[in-house]
């Protein structure tokens, strides 16, 4: 894999409290080539952040629980293309389909019809 340049960086709660392979099996639903997708899962500091999100193509924040994300912030702020499920305080920060795309966590069909987008 092309770590500088994934089309799809992953990294939320909603897949680390997945097995390894559960995580592979709801990555595969993307029907994205698995060379293209970085699946990150674990804590990445902050002084790291900025090459993750520019290598990205999108950033996608599928919680099913969360009040607010600063990395939902900083990617806004780098001008990165955001999915994000519309709980806790994402839908008073995106406006869907203007300043990013909200789906209803769980919804495998809508968070793949937004990543195709």
């Amino acid at each position: 894999m092309d770590y500088a340049h994934p089309e799809v960086l992953v990294e939320t709660d909603w897949v680390a409290q997945n097995s390894p392979n559960e995580k592979r099996i709801l990555v595969e639903q993307l029907h994205i080539p698995a060379k293209n997708i970085l699946l990150h899962c674990h804590y990445i500091p902050i002084e790291t952040l900025p090459k993750y999100f520019y290598s990205a193509d999108v950033v996608v924040f599928p919680y099913q629980h969360i009040y607010q994300s600063g990395a939902l912030l900083t990617a806004i702020g780098l001008k990165r293309a955001v999915i994000t499920t519309n709980v806790g305080g994402f839908p008073e920060i995106i406006e869907n389909n203007v300043t990013g795309k909200l789906i209803e966590f769980g919804n495998v069909s809508q968070f793949v019809d937004a990543m195709i987008e």
